[in-house]
């Protein structure tokens, strides 16, 4: 029986690197997830990278990758609602910084009793990183599909808000830098596809904003050498997978691609191949 492994990927650089390397696992089946956030202004653009990236990484694949899973943010609060998870959340908030993306996360694997992978890097702009290592171990889950080990978090003291929240996330980059995963990908001819990933949360008239905490991030890679600018430079360019992000969603096949009308805790589905 193949092994699956649920990957949260946004079009980003760490998810996307992340999804390149497990897709040289022969015998693994991949099942990418996606959260729709419609308050997002870069929904639309990080669908359309993730619609350009996905045949171009099954073309190179010894895996199995799967269509995209795409669930709705306001269906995760409306059908899992787990007030433990989100005061948990709310505490790492106010003291880390943490993004809303992990208390959905969370409240999506909690609700479906399941695990997932998420891409979070050894980086210390991370501010999920700092958070699992003030209140957590690493514990590895056993398994090394890509020659190294992919851990889970165990709490320090017998119960934290990090291991509530963080709990069912399995992490298989906490101790990759942005420069190590540029190496990799440069050495496994990757870079094309890398440079097709789009990072900025709020884009203006379809370029990077610059302001936002990704946009910075690239920026700071930049300034520092970390990564190379292996990522398009927020203030100059913007990702060759946007040129038709504004306009995507307005034809009927993308509707029907990236729109589950029924809004139901079951999530629709991103390009032709089915999921079973």
């Amino acid at each position: 029986m193949s092994r699956e492994i649920r990957l949260f990927w946004s079009g980003g650089w760490d998810s996307t690197f992340r999804l390149l390397q497990l897709s040289q696992v022969e015998g693994l089946v991949i099942r990418p997830l996606y959260i729709r956030d419609h308050a997002r202004l870069g929904m639309p653009y990080e669908l359309a990278a993730m619609r350009d990236i996905l045949p171009q990484v099954r073309s190179i694949a010894r895996a199995r990758v799967l269509d995209v899973d795409l669930y709705d943010r306001g269906v995760i609060y409306r059908d899992f609602p787990n007030e433990r998870v989100s005061e948990a959340y709310g505490r790492l908030a106010e003291e880390f910084g943490l993004g809303y993306q992990y208390e959905i996360f969370a409240l999506l694997c909690e609700g479906l009793g399941m695990r997932a992978e998420c891409a979070v890097e050894d980086s210390p702009r991370s501010k999920a990183k700092r958070a699992i290592d003030a209140q957590c171990l690493l514990a590895p889950c056993g398994e090394k599909p890509c020659g190294r080990e992919r851990f889970r978090v165990v709490s320090k003291d017998g119960s934290s808000d990090a291991e509530i929240v963080f709990g069912r996330l399995d992490f298989g980059m906490l101790d990759v830098s942005k420069a190590e995963a540029k190496r990799v990908a440069q050495e496994s001819g990757w870079m094309p596809i890398m440079h097709r990933t789009w990072f900025c949360h709020a884009p203006v008239n379809g370029k990077p904003c610059g302001t936002c905490n990704p946009c910075k991030d690239a920026m700071a890679d930049c300034a520092t050498g970390r990564g190379s600018c292996a990522r398009p430079s927020p203030l100059s360019c913007r990702s060759q997978a946007s040129g038709d992000a504004a306009d995507y969603l307005e034809t009927p096949e993308d509707v029907a691609h990236f729109t589950n009308a029924e809004q139901t805790s079951l999530p629709s589905r991103v390009a032709g191949e089915g999921a079973d």
